[in-house]
């Protein structure tokens, strides 16, 4: 059984901004800041980080953040769910037939890799109409630190399946630096795709085991899983 991976956000779909305007929304209703989110980092990492970081950017000592950051990550996904509509998701090209293709092979374990909140991933992944294809997966809210997320998402697939999963037949997908980062961390393989921020050139400089830039042709992709 191979494990594969997926970060969402700019790998499996985007959503029109609506999650940082929803950041945005929550910090001001709850800690009377206004920041935008221009000013963080969003690409490749966790919620609660990018949560912390704007909520600093704000003025907030660490005592403060701690005080509020609770509630501004509740009333984030509060938001989220009043203000995402279908029409504001775009799967990325290739992405739908790829993961049905991969769901229904049964050396396949297919899960999630994300630094959304489990609540917003899915609120994303039901929005586009793939919230199915995923019964597992580590989430934003399981670390703050992405890196320890592929241990998460590991237990899990082992106790969906009833065994464990090998770490060299462990496969993440995603568009940034930082989840080909967390797929060495971890030892699994690495899959970048260029349809987020980052570029062709600024991703092959991070040595992912396979490069693409999109999945339209699906079978690069198949020809490394094949390979583990």
């Amino acid at each position: 059984m191979k494990l594969v991976l997926f970060d969402i956000d700019g790998t499996i779909l985007t959503s029109r901004g609506v999650g940082r305007k929803a950041i945005a929304s929550a910090l001001h209703h709850v800690s009377g800041i206004s920041v935008t989110s221009d000013e963080v980092s969003f690409a490749g990492r966790t919620d609660p980080q990018i949560m912390r970081d704007l909520l600093r950017v704000g003025g907030l000592s660490e005592n403060e953040i701690e005080n509020v950051f609770c509630e501004c990550m509740d009333s984030y996904v509060a938001i989220l769910m009043r203000t995402l509509i279908p029409e504001m998701i775009t799967i990325l090209p290739g992405i739908q037939g790829l993961i049905r293709t991969l769901h229904g092979r049964s050396d396949i374990a297919l899960g999630l890799l994300t630094g959304n909140l489990k609540d917003t991933a899915f609120l994303k992944l039901h929005a586009a109409g793939l919230g199915s294809y995923f019964s597992f997966g580590a989430y934003g809210s399981d670390r703050e630190d992405r890196n320890e997320l592929p241990h998460v998402a590991a237990d899990r697939a082992a106790l969906a399946f009833g065994s464990p999963l090998a770490v060299e037949k462990t496969v993440i997908v995603g568009d940034t630096p930082n989840d080909i980062e967390c797929a060495a961390q971890y030892g699994a393989r690495s899959v970048a795709v260029c349809t987020g921020v980052f570029s062709r050139s600024e991703l092959a400089q991070c040595d992912a085991d396979l490069l693409v830039d999109d999945f339209m042709d699906p079978e690069p992709m198949f020809e490394l899983l094949d390979r583990l």
